[in-house]
């Protein structure tokens, strides 16, 4: 019982690795289409912070519009690649800024790329790391 506790506890991920896994199951989903994990790793108090347009979106509305993208005429997203640039926290609300590639399949044997930065923040709701916050261009 003993030595099964500490396995248990020895194989606990840091908060920066689940982080990391949420935003591994984030990218598959971009490329996916897959609504129903996008719902479940935004927390649902999230809000889109654009301030170079000055707006904001709430989880509903943040879903929608990459929703209304998959199912429009343009390219579509053959990878979508998040990477952890930096990580930090203060108590129990973490903050990542991340760098994201998407990559399009291509349209009359032309691919394009293009790569963003945002600062993104991170909360447990229920049993999960969840973004709370996300401001593109950060």
């Amino acid at each position: 019982m003993i030595l099964a506790t500490i396995l248990c506890l020895s194989q606990a991920l840091s908060p920066e690795q689940e982080i990391a896994a949420q935003y591994k199951r984030w990218d598959a989903a971009i490329v996916k289409r897959d609504e129903s994990v996008l719902n479940d790793i935004l927390a649902d108090s999230f809000e889109s912070l654009n301030k170079k347009l000055k707006k904001t979106k709430d989880k509903k509305q943040f879903i929608e519009g990459i929703a209304k993208k998959w199912k429009g005429d343009g390219p579509h997203e053959k990878s979508f690649t998040t990477k952890i640039v930096s990580v930090s926290h203060k108590e129990e609300t973490y903050f990542a800024k991340v760098k994201e590639t998407i990559v399009f399949e291509p349209v009359n044997g032309k691919s394009e790329k293009i790569e963003f930065m945002s600062l993104d923040t991170w909360q447990v709701y229920g049993d999960k790391w969840r973004i709370t916050r996300t401001q593109p261009g950060e």
